[in-house]
């Protein structure tokens, strides 16, 4: 009897990105140059959470970069990308100082940092630049997909 564990695509596609150089920041999260990617994976399905960038490092193609890498990555792997269109929620300003030993959540906090974020109304332009298409809308925020 073996004890075999069997890796989802979407996981795959993760420590293929890992393995190429990305870095784990915490569960969920990984660096991709100095794009920040907070994701989930279910089976063959990568959701794109939030994707940011540390607000020193803004519009300089960082986050451009890192989305073509993990496209690319996707179409190796046959993983679809999910992605809602909307804002970062916040993070209690409170919680900064005792999450580095818990682990933050880099992604959200990076993503509220700043004021000159792509706007949400031309979220799916820049995503559809990639390959990205509409796929209906959730809770009145658009939902795209990549595959």
């Amino acid at each position: 009897m073996s004890n075999v564990i069997t890796k989802s695509k979407s996981e795959e596609l993760v420590e293929a990105l890992l393995n190429s150089g990305a870095m784990k920041l915490v569960e969920n999260q990984i660096l991709v140059g100095k794009a920040i990617i907070k994701y989930m994976c279910k089976g063959d399905i990568f959701y794109l959470d939030v994707l940011t960038t540390a607000p020193e490092c803004r519009k300089q193609g960082h986050s451009k970069k890192a989305m073509n890498i993990l496209c690319d990555y996707a179409k190796q792997f046959d993983v679809t990308i999910e992605l809602i269109c909307g804002k970062v929620n916040k993070i209690n300003p409170n919680v900064r100082m005792n999450v580095r030993m818990k682990g933050i959540d880099f992604a959200s906090f990076n993503g509220t940092l700043t004021t000159d974020a792509i706007p949400v109304k031309d979220l799916p332009k820049f995503y559809s630049k990639f390959g990205f298409i509409k796929d209906g809308k959730i809770n009145n925020k658009v939902k795209m997909k990549f595959n």
